[in-house]
């Protein structure tokens, strides 16, 4: 399967009211293109002419097949969960009171400080005393190796190593 993966996450919390992730948006030139599946016909090709913007099913229909946009995955990400979280308590009012904030990350030092906020935040907020009684943060993904999708071995290098991580939070 094609790699579609339009950003690398780094840390998350979900909380009851709200959530954080740090994720870095890969660049564009990182991101791959949809590939047409065995059986499919390439019937068009965005301007570097290996990339198939448009491919013919084998029932003859057209689909596109473009580079996703990471606003637009993030958009449906957020939309897609609304739609599942309102279906399935059968409610339909609107689920996000705010849209989503970004904030640019341009030094190492704050880096670490949000990787802090964002695993302490259940903390901060009061729901437990420390941070190794919550489990729905990046925290325990962070200091127990283990297969993740989560950047985990970028996150350590930041904070030197795994028992440094731990004396930071």
């Amino acid at each position: 399967m094609t790699n579609l993966h339009i950003a690398d996450t780094y840390a998350w919390c979900l909380m009851k009211n709200h959530f954080h992730f740090l994720v870095r948006i890969k660049e564009e030139k990182k991101i791959l293109h949809f590939k047409p599946l065995s059986g499919y016909k390439i019937t068009e090709r965005i301007s570097d002419s290996k990339t198939p913007s448009t491919v013919t099913n084998p029932d003859g229909s057209l689909v596109n097949r473009r580079k996703p946009k990471p606003s637009n995955q993030f958009s449906h990400m957020f939309n897609s969960y609304a739609q599942g979280f309102n279906k399935r308590i059968n409610r339909t009012d609107s689920l996000f009171k705010k849209p989503f904030k970004r904030k640019l990350v341009e030094s190492e030092d704050y880096l670490k400080r949000l990787v802090y906020y964002i695993c302490h935040n259940s903390v901060h907020h009061g729901f437990i005393d420390t941070i190794i009684e919550y489990p729905w943060s990046s925290y325990h993904s962070i200091i127990k190796p283990h297969d993740t999708k989560l950047k985990q071995e970028e996150v350590i290098d930041w904070f030197d190593d795994v028992e440094n991580f731990k004396i930071y939070h």
